[in-house]
């Protein structure tokens, strides 16, 4: 029993010291909601999430989390999920685990082979199925720190040039165009020091030589 209240009790250092990592500058945590779409026909293909990570809240059931699903995403039925995880506030420790995801595409051909779905996510992660493709995701995400903490993130799963599947961010991505605006007003207020550091220049080599004209 104290085995399971160690690693309990480590879990839950784990999961703080997790959430006091800094996220990047202008940006806050936040467990966002991921939402896949698609307006593609999905029909030949499988689609999975495998969920992994750890529990701190149930000692009595297995301390890792593995839970490998089908899911079916059509362009009427978006996919959402949003995954439990500490971000800082005392509050998110009780939310009881730390997870992460998965999401797999892969050929309904090649997925018939499969009667373990956790096999099908290992096999695919590892490069191991033809034309399959995986994409993982954080508990958490970075977002702009004026947005608000339940914000919802959109994904399009699409063929790209050559036919294979992948998955896309789409909508607007507020923390990236909060950079880019940094770096403008950046590159504007250089550009004016440096003009307004040449004008200076100009003016006392002006006056240098006004003093050095002969009366």
């Amino acid at each position: 029993m104290k085995w399971v209240l160690a690693g309990t009790l480590g879990l839950v250092l784990a999961g703080e010291a997790a959430a006091d990592a800094p996220p990047p500058p202008l940006s806050k945590w936040a467990r966002v909601t991921r939402r896949f779409e698609t307006r593609a026909d999905l029909s030949d293909v499988v689609v999975v999430v495998f969920r992994e990570g750890v529990r701190w809240d149930r000692p009595e059931l297995p301390r890792d989390i593995r839970v490998a699903e089908e899911v079916t995403i059509t362009p009427e039925r978006p996919f959402e999920i949003r995954l439990p995880g500490p971000v800082g506030a005392p509050d998110d420790i009780q939310l009881g685990s730390r997870q992460m995801m998965t999401l797999v595409i892969v050929p309904r051909g090649a997925a018939s082979r499969y009667s373990d779905l956790t096999e099908l996510v290992s096999d695919a992660r590892g490069g191991l199925i033809p034309g399959a493709t995986s994409e993982w995701f954080d508990y958490r995400e970075p977002i702009a720190t004026y947005q608000p903490a339940d914000t919802t993130i959109t994904y399009q799963i699409q063929q790209d040039a050559s036919g294979k599947w992948e998955v896309v961010r789409t909508g607007p991505n507020l923390l990236r165009d909060t950079y880019v605006t940094v770096g403008v007003v950046a590159a504007l207020l250089a550009l004016c020091v440096l003009l307004a550091g040449l004008w200076l220049a100009r003016r006392a080599w002006c006056a240098v030589r006004a003093s050095h004209k002969p009366a």
